[in-house]
């Protein structure tokens, strides 16, 4: 059986979906239909990337290599970021065009920057406590009202949408060849689950078990983020199925046990402290504003007015 090349089969994946993509842009949906409609994009548009970043694993990752995808992808995305906004408000098709073309580049250069990252890991035990880190830190970022990232995206929440994976959203009203974001994904998202799906493949552990877990997992998170307007860390997830569906690979030694219980007791104080600053401003009356993180999936903004309800 012939084997395709799996970073040409990765690309084709992004190509295709900014195809459906354009085409939604042109589809009229009856009211009654939203909901599924848009249930249907968000696990398409949410699970084409991922199913293209894991496969795309495979390839041979050299930095080289690496480096190219992160450049070329970074390059589309940001030209055709400026492109759009050089066209300002009611850009139509063309705008259309130009937003699908920038959610090429995203998962792109995602994938390259995770490539120098797994490349750089020399020692499988280490994906551990970078596990246990990113799920702790990105904890907090979202939830922590001390959050550094939290607090500039609160300032500035036009940035990460820009930047961001955008899962589609039909509409009931008259087609005007371009979509409005139903639900955003951060970036991150994708850098570390590339990093973390090229690491596994180059120690030989379990990725394809890891794959058929994470890709489920994050959907049913999709489901939730956008069912309940909830912005969740995304990152924990990622990084407890791969401690899950691993788990039993890994073998440390007795200094690499007592590093990684020291970073628990961090990474466990991290999130006392997160739930007691939130627990004091709630006390305080102040709200917490539901904004979109770097590496985090999230819902529109509320005021946006295609924001689908999308559920179980």
């Amino acid at each position: 059986m012939r084997r395709f090349n799996p970073l040409a089969v990765f690309i084709g994946i992004l190509i295709g979906l900014a195809v459906l993509r354009l085409a939604i842009g042109w589809i009229t949906i009856p009211e009654s239909l939203l909901k599924f409609a848009n249930t249907v994009s968000g696990l398409l548009f949410l699970g084409g990337p991922l199913l293209g970043l894991v496969y795309g694993a495979k390839a041979k990752w050299t930095f080289p290599l690496s480096f190219a995808c992160f450049f070329i992808g970074l390059v589309i995305q940001v030209a055709s970021i400026f492109a759009l906004r050089s066209l300002g408000p009611g850009s139509g098709a063309l705008g259309g065009l130009l937003n699908a073309v920038a959610q090429v580049g995203l998962p792109l250069w995602c994938s390259g920057l995770g490539a120098m990252i797994a490349t750089g890991v020399k020692d499988r035990n280490i994906l551990i406590p970078i596990s246990i880190f990113l799920i702790g830190f990105d904890i907090f970022l979202v939830l922590s009202p001390q959050g550094f990232v939290k607090q500039q995206l609160e300032r500035s929440p036009q940035m990460f949408q820009s930047m961001a994976g955008q899962i589609p959203a039909f509409t009931a009203g008259p087609a005007k060849g371009h979509i409005e974001p139903g639900a955003y994904v951060g970036p991150a998202d994708f850098v570390f689950l590339a990093m973390f799906m090229i690491a596994l493949y180059r120690f030989d552990l379990r990725a394809k078990e890891t794959a058929r877990l994470i890709i489920p997992v994050l959907l049913v998170y999709m489901l939730v983020v956008v069912g309940w307007n909830l912005p969740l860390p995304a990152l924990v997830p990622i990084g407890a199925c791969v401690l899950i569906a691993n788990g039993r690979e890994f073998s440390l030694t007795k200094d690499e046990k007592q590093s990684t219980i020291g970073l628990l007791v961090v990474v466990a104080l991290l999130l006392g402290w997160t739930w007691w600053s939130g627990l004091n401003q709630r006390r305080h009356g102040k709200a917490r504003p539901d904004v979109p993180l770097k590496s985090t999936l999230s819902p529109a903004p509320p005021e946006s007015p295609s924001r689908p309800e999308l559920g179980p």
